[in-house]
């Protein structure tokens, strides 16, 4: 039956977006809440422009160094805070992620 055939693949497809792990799923939120607060400042543009980069090149960070990944989560909220508590956020004093290069984490 053919009908049965179609609700039998409809069922046994994946989803159209892939589950997040709850890692990915904080990291998604701090960078929207990020971009959110961004965009009341005074100069959004540019420091959309710094927390998209910072975002980006952390991106590569492997799913099992999760000690890495909550430290640059971790570091990421407090970032965010400051920027909530400021009134008029400059680039220079917003750092999304620090700039370290130490693979040591």
């Amino acid at each position: 039956n053919p009908a049965s055939f179609n609700n039998t693949l409809k069922k046994n497809t994946m989803p159209a977006t892939p589950r997040l792990s709850g890692a990915q799923r904080a990291v998604l939120s701090v960078y929207r809440k990020m971009l959110k607060e961004a965009r009341k400042k005074n100069s959004p543009d540019v420091l959309i422009q710094q927390i998209r980069l910072k975002f980006r090149e952390n991106q590569h960070i492997p799913r099992r160094q999760m000690n890495k990944i909550e430290y640059y989560l971790s570091y990421a909220r407090n970032q965010l805070e400051i920027m909530k508590n400021q009134q008029n956020v400059t680039v220079s004093k917003v750092s999304v992620i620090p700039n370290t290069k130490k693979e040591s984490l």
